[in-house]
């Protein structure tokens, strides 16, 4: 599908966020999901709930909050991290809960806007994106300990290394700050909009934009190493597997680029606007589209099999072992499990 049909829903999207904030519509998104591969859960925020599951089964463990809350949405991604479960709300709220039971261990209400990006965690802080322009760092405790503040809405997920948290803006910017006292130590003005966060590889970051390009920018001083074009936008934040920087585009191209140079290895046409990171699983590459189709590729960028799901595909596939899960929305089912031949293994709801 064309890039204005995902423009859309950008625009679709802010329009909902400012509105559900006033409490008019429900917010639009899709299913945000987490594997913990330890204990053989999955965590899946979506519309009113954050849903524990069993990742073999698909069979709920349980559910925040107990009780249904229209007030309570929540939509990105949670991250595991110290014992406990951490995720934030498009009701302005931050969450930490204990991942064996979901009972709340503290929140945040000092927002003013959406957790719309997935926070990072590490063993000393929290790093959490809001669309009211702020990152929110607490400790586990739940103490803030800084906040920093962009021009525009954060929507991406930081990336983390060496002391040094990195954050994008809707404003074009990347930053690179320092991750015990939120100093800023360099921005970088990447001429597009970024809607998603940055990969960190071996000393370099990756990301994508809204000015249909890719780039490559050293992490120690914010220099760009190389910047290459793509046939549309990049919403989702790229991946790196096997050798190959991974990351799919608006106008439904998957591509395969050498991570030093940028030169593009291959480049697969999917038939549906990417908004998510591709995922690597055994050597395979699995992506999903607007299209409502789960793509696998082989390493060389052969479609090794093509299935279409009956509904519209946003975000990223997720690994739990050797299954691959997926997140629907406008859809009685949540999220679905399938292996690698792309057989369904279980789905959430399981009565639908």
């Amino acid at each position: 599908m064309k890039k204005n049909t995902l423009l859309n829903l950008a625009v679709l999207s802010l329009l909902s966020l400012a509105l559900s904030a006033c409490g008019t519509v429900a917010p639009l998104s899709w299913p945000g999901i987490h594997v913990d591969e330890a204990n053989s859960r999955v965590y899946v925020a979506y519309q009113n709930n954050v849903t524990a599951l069993n990742s073999q089964s698909g069979a709920s463990v349980w559910a925040f909050p107990t009780e249904r809350d229209n007030g309570f949405t929540a939509f990105a991604e949670p991250a595991l991290g110290d014992g406990q479960l951490f995720f934030g709300g498009y009701n302005h709220n931050f969450y930490a809960v204990t991942p064996a039971n979901g009972a709340l261990e503290w929140s945040f209400d000092g927002a003013e806007g959406q957790f719309i990006a997935s926070p990072l965690v590490d063993g000393e802080r929290i790093y959490a994106s809001n669309a009211d322009h702020n990152l929110y760092t607490f400790d586990h405790a739940g103490v803030l300990l800084w906040t920093f503040t962009t021009t525009h809405p954060q929507w991406g997920k930081p990336a983390l290394g060496d002391g040094v948290v990195y954050i994008s803006s809707l404003n074009h910017f990347l930053y690179a700050l320092d991750a015990e006292s939120g100093q800023v130590l360099w921005t970088l003005d990447t001429g597009g909009t970024l809607a998603a966060g940055p990969l960190l590889h071996e000393g370099v970051l990756y990301i994508g934009s809204f000015n249909s390009e890719v780039l490559a920018v050293d992490a120690a001083g914010g220099e760009v190493l190389w910047r290459v074009p793509t046939d549309g936008w990049v919403w989702g934040t790229p991946a790196m597997y096997e050798g190959q920087l991974l990351l799919g585009d608006l106008s439904g191209f998957l591509y395969s680029l050498d991570p030093a140079s940028g030169a593009q290895n291959w480049m697969l046409e999917t038939g549906g606007s990417i908004t998510g990171t591709p995922l690597g699983l055994n050597d395979s590459i699995y992506v999903i589209n607007e299209a409502g189709r789960v793509i696998s590729a082989s390493l060389d960028g052969a479609i090794q099999w093509n299935q279409d799901f009956g509904t519209e595909l946003y975000g990223s596939a997720v690994a739990a072992g050797d299954l691959i899960l997926v997140g629907q929305h406008n859809n009685t089912t949540t999220v679905i499990a399938v292996n690698e031949s792309g057989s369904r293994v279980w789905a959430f709801p399981s009565n639908n």
